[in-house]
């Protein structure tokens, strides 16, 4: 194949990507955007990094008692 012919090749397949990269670009025009009107402000406060960790040692100390006392419960039985 001559370089001529590998030059025709090359353009013929470049404007195929074009073709269906702009075809794609046509279809999401029909896409609504999203409201963003929509979004709403969080009312609760974002807790700090040492308050997610408090949180999070409360949690695991609340989950052990509970495991506990339904092994005592399960025992007594």
């Amino acid at each position: 194949m001559g370089f001529h012919a590998k030059r025709r090749v090359f353009g013929v397949a470049a404007a195929a990507v074009l073709t269906l990269a702009l075809g794609g670009c046509a279809a999401t025009e029909s896409l609504p955007y999203p409201n963003l009107g929509a979004v709403k402000r969080i009312k609760e406060r974002i807790l700090s990094k040492e308050e997610q960790d408090a949180q999070i040692k409360e949690m695991a100390e609340d989950e052990k008692s509970h495991k506990d006392k339904a092994i005592r419960e399960i025992e007594r039985r």
